[in-house]
């Protein structure tokens, strides 16, 4: 029984049933996923550094532009009440200095005359300087 299985192989395996096969190069088109984004190529979206409303437009549609040209003012109202707390901040710290300041000189007179401690003249000079520092970081 094995022997017909076996003979039968070997003659289906034979290059004498073999066929001709003919190879033809062709063109495969390779689709690939890729993400990206159209744009017109002589146009260049423009960014604020700040949200807000377009108060003020100094160029018009199709006006050639150079880096670092002005084209439009963008307003935004609550950047005028930050500020306008900073520059409250800033007064009330110079409010603070001037007051230390006024402390200090009053200090080195009393120190002169031997009714305050050279500790709490060193006192009132450190509360200066904070007062000094928190100025310029607020500047800042």
């Amino acid at each position: 029984m094995r022997l017909p299985l076996l003979f039968g192989a070997l003659l289906a395996a034979s290059p004498t049933l073999a066929g001709t096969l003919t190879l033809v190069p062709t063109t495969v088109t390779e689709w690939k996923a890729v993400y990206g984004r159209v744009e017109a190529r002589d146009t260049v979206p423009a960014r604020a550094r700040i949200g807000g409303l377009v108060v003020d437009l100094a160029v018009t549609e199709g006006e050639q532009v150079k880096a670092g040209q002005k084209i439009a003012t963008v307003q935004d109202d609550k950047i005028a009440f930050q500020v306008a707390a900073l520059d409250a901040q800033l007064r009330a710290l110079q409010a603070q200095l001037d007051t230390a300041q006024s402390e200090l000189a009053r200090g080195q007179t009393l120190v002169d005359k031997g009714v305050m401690t050279a500790q709490r003249l060193d006192q009132l000079r450190t509360e200066v300087d904070v007062a000094r520092n928190q100025l310029a970081a607020t500047e800042a």
